[in-house]
């Protein structure tokens, strides 16, 4: 019976990987309709199967085109962007949605409330310093990765919710986890890896663009009464990641802050640190310092975590959101593990504790221990000695 189901799994999988993607594009311009059908509809996964002016007319044309995915713009006629967003997330949870969006001080705001009304992801319109024919270019290569990884963590939940019955009261809007308390053994875990004369004075953690959602929620769950300095790395605008943490701060139990140039880290704040044109180092005194400058080029999530091996007096703890070996990161967190830090892969693939163990092994080189993203939070509280 066991072999049976683990077939029927993996032909599941199979036929999820090979499935097109069905798409729905809903943007009251009628060029940049064009233009994203143009850009998706040579992608081998995608199908573009209807376009919409509004969100009314999204919400009459998801019977009959049964799309998997939507992108959905916020200034539209009669029924915006975050309005028929709300109704996507209460009658089709199923669909997932990436919210396109200008890069403005008031389209960053409402992006990050779409994002915490459930939004799985977004793109923006335009990029700054970027002509039409770059900005095309960009968004080609970033929307189709979006579309399907916002596809594929949706398939995720489908398996997941069908395993659960249909009793889906403990499931968390955002990010569409099941609220799942830590096994009983991850605690004693935890504090295995601490087994070390140099104590934990700094926690990592990058934020995958995609799972945001998930972050907020584990954020919320932080004790940072004895809490340590916590740095969050995302990639984003900067007029997006101020909107962001200005909706996150009433939301959390932690002061927030946007890292600059000459901070000294300070325990039970959680600083953020935007990787688009900029260079990190930490410079090891009695409070860890950090320096912050403009770059040419975008800050990688491995240069993220190496920045930190030179902390050699003190030891790091380092959280990966990651889907595989080859993730943005992998590079950096083995680094730290190598350098006797902690380092925590959050696998992002699924939400079942079994698929974990599965996949532990192949991961043992670069991290301590993988864990499901919503035990992260509880991680970071046992590390910094809040359990």
């Amino acid at each position: 019976m066991t072999n049976h189901n683990n077939n029927s799994s993996l032909i599941s999988i199979l036929e999820m990987m090979e499935k097109k993607i069905k798409v729905m594009i809903v943007d009251d311009s009628l060029p940049f309709r064009s233009i994203l059908s143009s850009v998706l509809q040579d992608h081998p996964r995608i199908e573009v199967v209807s376009t919409a002016y509004n969100g009314s007319m999204c919400l009459n044309r998801i019977k009959e085109n049964k799309p998997d995915v939507i992108t959905l713009d916020y200034e539209m006629p009669d029924m915006n962007g975050v309005e028929t967003l709300e109704i996507l997330h209460k009658k089709h949870p199923e669909i997932g949605v990436i919210m396109l969006s200008a890069m403005t001080t008031e389209s960053a705001s409402i992006t990050m409330k779409a994002i915490n009304a459930g939004a799985d992801d977004f793109l923006l319109k335009a990029y700054e310093g970027k002509n039409r024919e770059e900005n095309i270019e960009i968004i080609k290569k970033d929307l189709a990765e979006k579309i399907i990884r916002c596809f594929e963590k949706k398939n995720n939940l489908k398996t997941f919710v069908g395993q659960m019955g249909d009793d889906t009261k403990d499931f968390i809007p955002l990010g569409g986890v099941k609220k799942a308390e830590a096994s009983s053994t991850l605690s004693s875990k935890i504090k295995n890896w601490q087994i070390d004369s140099k104590p934990v004075f700094l926690i990592l953690i990058n934020v995958m663009q995609s799972h945001i959602g998930l972050f907020i929620e584990e954020m919320k769950k932080l004790r940072m009464k004895k809490g340590l300095p916590v740095i969050a790395y995302i990639k984003m605008p900067e007029s997006f990641l101020k909107s962001f943490v200005d909706n996150l701060k009433p939301k959390v139990n932690s002061s927030l802050k946007i890292l600059e140039n000459g901070d000294s880290l300070l325990p039970r704040i959680i600083y953020f640190i935007n990787g688009i044109n900029r260079d990190l180092s930490f410079i090891p005194e009695d409070k860890i310092k950090v320096a912050i400058n403009d770059s040419d080029k975008d800050l990688s999530e491995d240069e993220f975590f190496k920045a930190a091996t030179s902390l050699s007096k003190s030891r790091t703890a380092a959280f990966l959101m990651a889907e595989s070996i080859f993730a943005p990161g992998i590079l950096g967190l083995k680094e730290l593990k190598l350098r006797n830090n902690i380092s925590v892969l959050l696998y992002t693939k699924t939400y079942r504790e079994e698929d974990v163990k599965l996949v532990e092994s192949s991961y043992s080189e670069v991290a301590n221990s993988v864990l499901l993203p919503m035990h992260m939070a509880e991680a970071i509280n046992v590390i910094s000695g809040q359990v």
